[in-house]
């Protein structure tokens, strides 16, 4: 009887395990129908540049529709080992992607948060550091930067 009831048990954990994993299954299928694709938060950029030089990273900006912009909020998530990464204000220009909504903003200046890396002059190799960009928008990317530096 102990080992009917033990199987019993069992079956019944089974059958509550299955069924939290398919409604979870249904709720992240619905969720991302409706969300649309999931957009990786991380990103990867491959660079190069000569010892001792200054190398341009990236600019980070928001463009509203009417091409008025905002500078996002940036901070070195992962500084290199070899170097230094140097953020700062500069002015940059618009450029998306053709069939975006802001498409209509490309070649508008702007302000952005530039981020600058220089390595030590006797330093050659790769050099591996992150920057989170937080576009306002709920959602922080992390950008992996591998660099190499001759």
């Amino acid at each position: 009887m102990r080992k009917l009831s033990l199987v019993a048990g069992l079956i019944t954990v089974a059958v509550m395990v299955g069924a939290i994993f398919v409604a979870g299954e249904a709720f992240s299928q619905s969720s991302k129908s409706k969300k649309g694709p999931v957009e990786s938060r991380e990103v990867e950029v491959r660079l190069s540049v000569f010892s001792g030089n200054e190398l341009r990273l990236g600019s980070y900006w928001l463009v509203e529709a009417d091409c008025s912009s905002q500078v996002a909020d940036v901070r070195v998530a992962r500084k290199p080992a070899n170097g230094e990464i140097v953020l700062k204000e500069t002015r940059t220009v618009v450029e998306v992607k053709k069939d975006t909504p802001r498409a209509h903003c490309n070649g508008t200046p702007i302000n952005s948060i530039g981020a600058f890396y220089t390595s030590r002059e006797d330093f050659t190799g790769q050099e591996r550091m992150a920057v989170d960009v937080d576009y306002k928008a709920g959602i922080v990317r992390r950008v992996n930067y591998i660099v190499t530096v001759r």
